[in-house]
This record gives C-alpha cells, structure tokens and sequence, in this order.
C-alpha cells in the first residue's frame, strides 16, 4: 500500500465521505476534510466550503494545499440528489443538479490537478491520484433520478477526460460508482427492500466498502489504473434491472 498521502476529501461529514476519511485515517494519511457543515472526525482537518461557489471550492483548495504542503490524493464525494418524475422535472432542478455534481466537481479536480501539476513542474510532486464518486445512477436508467443521473453521467465522462489529459502529468484519475449504500442517498424508505432484491449478492453496500475501495484506487496498488469506473453494486450493472419500482 502507499506511505503517507496528504489527502483532500470532499463531502467528508456525509455518511460515505466519513467513510472514506476513516479508510484513510487508517492508513496513515493526512486528511483535510471540506464540507459545508464540519465533520466530527478526529486526527483530521476541516474546511468549509461550497460547491456552488468558485471562490469558497478555489480558497479552500488553496488553504488545503498548504496546510499539507501539497496535494497528493483527492477524494471527490460530495454531491446532492433530489427525485421527481421525469416529467415533473423542471430545468432548475436540472441546473441544480449540474451547478453542484458537475460544475462544482470541475472546480474542485481543476483547482486540485493544478496544485498537483505544479508540484510536479517544481520537482516536488509524488504523483497525483483523483478519486471521484460517481453513481450506478449515471449507468443505467433508474425511475425518478433524471436530473441526478445526468449530472453524474456527465461526471463520469469527465473524469475519463481529465484521466486521459493528466496522464502526463503522473496523475491517475477513476471513478467509484456506488449503487444503494446503507447510509447513503435512499430518499424513498423502500428502497433498500428494492435494491436489495435487484442485486445478485443480495444486500447493499456499506459505506465501508466504499472507503477501501477509494483507499485501494489512491494507493500504490492501483498505480496502473487510470481513466476507470469501478462498480460497487453487488453485481446489479451485469444483471441490468429493468422494471424497479419507481422511486427506488
């Protein structure tokens, strides 16, 4: 595994950024945790900031960087989800959903890749590694979830652009794509009972397994892994759920 990354998480007082800063705490790292509401997890640092704002996500990116003295890993998994039926979906519950999940992402990679590159340029970089947490919703077609969907398909697509482009500069750049997690976005009560009937394991994920896997992609055991989306969901991409329920 990798020695001691100095380690940004977005999202970090969510279930999964929490998560996600434990796996990482437990290997060693320095965590600078950024949020809108701070997060109770000890041995870590914290920032507020906003994805919807470029001067909040460009300050706290900079104020990280050098509180670590450089950037090695990022852990992107903050975001929001809202359900409406597709044709109630209106263009602000669209825009709200690309404002925080693509653009604000965007940001965030670009501010962080930047301190990354120029670490590099000053001989001081360790290779950079980009951890962004997409869904299993931007993957196939899951009732009530347009506007989330588009916005992490789109997410998606990006990190395999920026994947390809940053290469050169030794950053590796995947995605986790989560299907339902225990703690996680489930807005409707039912839907575990859903999900859990749609999966071939036959449970949900824990939140757990979502940290080691953003672990194991921001360690030196992933090294030749860039551009990816890595799957947690117990198998439901391959078995293709047509017909779950509405509001799952």
């Amino acid at each position: 595994m990798s020695a001691c990354l100095r380690t940004v998480v977005t999202g970090c007082s969510g279930a999964l950024g929490d998560a996600v800063c434990q796996a990482l705490l437990r290997r060693g790292d320095r965590v600078v945790g950024l949020d809108r509401t701070p997060s109770g997890r000890e041995g870590m640092s914290f920032l507020p900031f906003d994805l919807g704002d470029a001067d909040s996500v460009t300050g706290a990116v900079r104020q990280a960087n050098e509180q670590l003295g450089g950037i090695d890993a990022l852990v992107h998994a903050a975001g929001v989800m809202w359900t409406s039926n597709f044709l109630d979906t209106t263009e602000a519950d669209l825009r709200g959903h690309l404002d925080v999940n693509l653009i604000g992402a965007f940001r965030v990679v670009r501010d962080v890749a930047r301190c990354m590159v120029d670490a590099e340029a000053s001989g001081h970089g360790r290779g950079g590694r980009i951890v962004l947490v997409t869904s299993l919703h931007g993957r196939i077609g899951v009732p009530q979830r347009s506007a989330y969907a588009a916005s992490k398909g789109a997410l998606e697509a990006l990190g395999r652009v920026a994947a390809a482009e940053l290469a050169q500069h030794r950053i590796r750049v995947n995605m986790l794509a989560p299907g339902a997690v225990d703690g996680g976005m489930q807005p409707n009560p039912g839907s575990r009972a859903h999900w859990i009937d749609a999966t071939p394991i036959h449970r949900v994920a824990t939140t757990q397994e979502v940290g080691r896997a953003a672990a194991l992609l921001t360690s030196d055991d992933a090294s030749f892994i860039t551009g990816q989306t890595i799957a947690i969901d117990g198998g439901v991409t391959n078995l293709r759920p047509f017909g779950l329920p509405s509001g799952v």
